[in-house]
């Protein structure tokens, strides 16, 4: 996600989850100084980014990491599920832990509600 011309953002929710564009974008201008409107990455600013993460592949989680994105969001929605899983940049590999480790080590800039079912 692409908040700003400058600044990239992971925004993290669980996978059957829809993201609710309007409410991300009223978090957004709350919490990234600067910021007007957002977009997604393109595949090449993904691959660029992230040292060749692909979508669909790269794990829930910005600096340190991967330096060179700005931001990570937690939906709150996450919270409502014991466990997280997954890919760990393969589609033939996955992790599965505990909600609250995972939130216990991600580096994050805030968590809020930002999804629907």
């Amino acid at each position: 996600m692409l908040p700003s011309a400058s600044a990239f953002a992971v925004i993290i929710l669980p996978g059957f989850s829809k993201l609710d564009s309007k409410v991300l974008k009223q978090e957004l201008k709350v919490r990234v100084p600067g910021m007007h409107s957002f977009r997604f990455a393109t595949p090449e600013e993904m691959d660029q980014t992230t040292r060749g993460m692909q979508p669909g592949k790269m794990p829930p989680f910005g600096r340190p990491i991967f330096p060179r994105i700005a931001y990570t969001f937690i939906d709150q929605a996450l919270m409502d599920h014991a466990r997280i899983g997954f890919n760990s940049a393969d589609f033939e590999r996955s992790i599965i832990m505990n909600t609250s480790e995972y939130v216990g080590i991600v580096v994050r800039d805030g968590m809020f509600a930002c999804s629907s079912e």
